[in-house]
């Protein structure tokens, strides 16, 4: 047994690091489509923005982009945080307040925003 606090992290870390599955399946679950507009990880069909004739667009997101066309026609990050903000958080399920801090982090890597 350990013989305090820091000992036991020693004992608790030694021969983690899961099944060969497991870390297949993480792996494979970070390579998830997301959003090139809001980072939005998109996981069902549904998610998946569509061109005007249907097809799924597989860069953007539904609440993005929808029928050939963005819907939300902001130029710059922070237009687009101001507009799409109220859809953004009810598609996430998260507050207002704590996404706009989140996007403003998220937001400046994506190809929408380069």
């Amino acid at each position: 047994m350990a013989k305090n606090s820091k000992d036991a992290a020693k004992v608790s870390r030694k021969g983690g690091g899961g099944s060969r599955e497991y870390m297949q399946d993480f792996q494979t679950g970070r390579k998830r489509a997301s959003c090139d507009s809001c980072a939005f990880d998109m996981r069902r069909p549904e998610d998946y923005g569509t061109e005007s004739d249907g097809t799924q667009v597989v860069n953007l997101c539904s609440t993005c982009y929808a029928d050939g066309s963005y819907r939300h026609t902001a130029s710059n990050i922070a237009e687009f945080i101001g507009e799409a903000v109220a859809d953004l958080a009810a598609q996430r399920g998260q507050s207002t307040g704590k996404l706009k801090l989140t996007l403003k982090k998220e937001l400046k890597g994506l190809p929408r925003w380069k």
